[in-house]
């Protein structure tokens, strides 16, 4: 394979592109409000773009804050900056770009709120990176608010009202993963009886794992919890012609809850719940009954 294609795969995967799925949080409020016109579907697409370029940039600069720790790391030491394939400088210039790109594109093709929510979640991913995983809990709330903020903008950027319902149930599912993430940390550190959390700057010990067990089962719980009263409001009757697909919603939402903690306590689940999810079959068959419901709730 040529050394310049290699080059190109290199930085490509220094940007973490499997990430940018997340993003695509940004069009649960043109989905939940039903607003399905050109307009608002380009809207989302661009804010996506927009994201998905401030995402890549927050990876670059946590990779900065962990390089010497990555370096020890048996997988992490593969990264292009932890295998000296870019220098710090370089790093620091690339993620500028796109800080910079990711910020103009808000601006022009979306609207300047959502630009506002690009650079808000650009500084709180910098942070993260370079203070917040540190402490205790406040990585966790961190991490849960970038998730909830990719859902802020979506609504900014179609120009629709938020509803509390769609942010409740964001706030309690994603702080479940982001326990998940935690825990799953820990377990490893033990099984490996590493000190990749002192070196991780990670502030849990291994101390805390039924601790994280506990809250990140009970959030995801209360995000059921949460679906589920939504499903007895007045709004439901007038966003959906069959309500009762939802209820099935939230059933499917505690299995795959249910199961995935216990994935993680047989030690199944990698660091990061997203990579798990993409590369689960069954999460994908979940997925496709949880889209299959939804159209049939709005289905006329």
């Amino acid at each position: 394979m040529p050394k310049s294609l290699l080059s190109t795969m290199a930085v490509l995967k220094f940007l973490r592109p499997h990430h940018w799925v997340k993003n695509f949080l940004i069009a649960l409020p043109l989905l939940t409000s039903h607003s399905f016109n050109l307009k608002s579907t380009e809207a989302v697409l661009f804010a996506f773009v927009a994201f998905s370029l401030a995402a890549s940039a927050g990876y670059i600069v946590n990779d900065i804050a962990d390089a010497n720790a990555d370096r020890i790391h048996v997988e992490k030491r593969k990264r292009l900056l932890s295998a000296g394939g870019i220098s710090v400088a370089g790093a620091l210039l690339l993620a500028l770009f796109l800080w910079i790109l990711s910020f103009a594109l808000s601006i022009w093709l979306v609207n300047w709120s959502c630009a506002g929510v690009v650079l808000l979640y650009s500084v709180l991913t910098m942070l993260y990176s370079l203070w917040l995983k540190q402490l205790l809990l406040l990585d966790i709330f961190a991490l849960a608010a970038l998730y909830c903020i990719r859902i802020v903008a979506g609504g900014l950027a179609i120009n629709v009202e938020l509803s509390n319902w769609l942010l409740a149930f964001a706030l309690f599912f994603f702080s479940s993963l982001v326990f998940l993430k935690r825990y799953v940390e820990v377990r490893q550190a033990v099984s490996t009886s590493s000190d990749s959390l002192v070196s991780n700057r990670r502030a849990y010990e291994v101390a805390d794992i039924s601790v994280l067990l506990s809250a990140g089962l009970s959030s995801g719980y209360l995000s059921v919890l949460v679906v589920c009263l939504y499903i007895n409001s007045e709004r439901v009757n007038s966003l959906y012609a069959n309500p009762e697909a939802i209820w099935l919603i939230g059933i499917i939402i505690f299995y795959w809850v249910t199961r995935v903690w216990f994935l993680a306590a047989r030690d199944k689940v990698e660091q990061d719940p997203v990579l798990f999810t993409l590369k689960d079959p069954a999460s994908w068959i979940i997925l496709t009954l949880v889209a299959v419901l939804f159209t049939a709730g709005i289905w006329h």
